[in-house]
């Protein structure tokens, strides 16, 4: 046997550390998650951890998960024009577009400060 395969035999099958969210709803529960043990009294490092999902994963999509905190309706009617292959990022841009489209940055901003959303701030931004 050459060393590759005595190696791989040894070190066991490969790990899987990316865990597959597809949808908006996988999102919102990941995000929901994240929240859980922020206030639990993680710091978001830790939470981030215990989820699995990295720190930038949540700063992505958290668009998803404000629009749907702050006015579920609305979130429904963009959900209903996402199409087969669009991508979550492009799907979060579309809620953060509608934030800002229908004025609801303050509730947003309100909930953070109350806990009830994670306040993220993306990097470079």
């Amino acid at each position: 046997m050459d060393s590759r395969r005595i190696k791989r035999k040894r070190m066991g099958p490969p790990k899987r550390l990316v865990s597959e969210f597809l949808t908006p709803d996988d999102a919102i529960s990941r995000y929901k998650r994240v929240l859980e043990a922020v206030n639990k009294g993680n710091n978001k490092t830790a939470a981030y951890r215990a989820v699995g999902v990295d720190r930038k994963t949540i700063a992505d999509t958290a668009g998803i998960a404000e629009l749907h905190a702050v006015n579920p309706g609305i979130y429904q009617d963009i959900r209903g024009t996402l199409k087969k292959g669009e991508t979550l990022l492009r799907f979060s841009e579309m809620c953060k577009a509608a934030i800002k489209d229908q004025h609801l940055e303050g509730k947003v901003q309100d909930l953070k400060t109350n806990g009830g959303l994670l306040s993220i701030n993306p990097k470079g931004k």
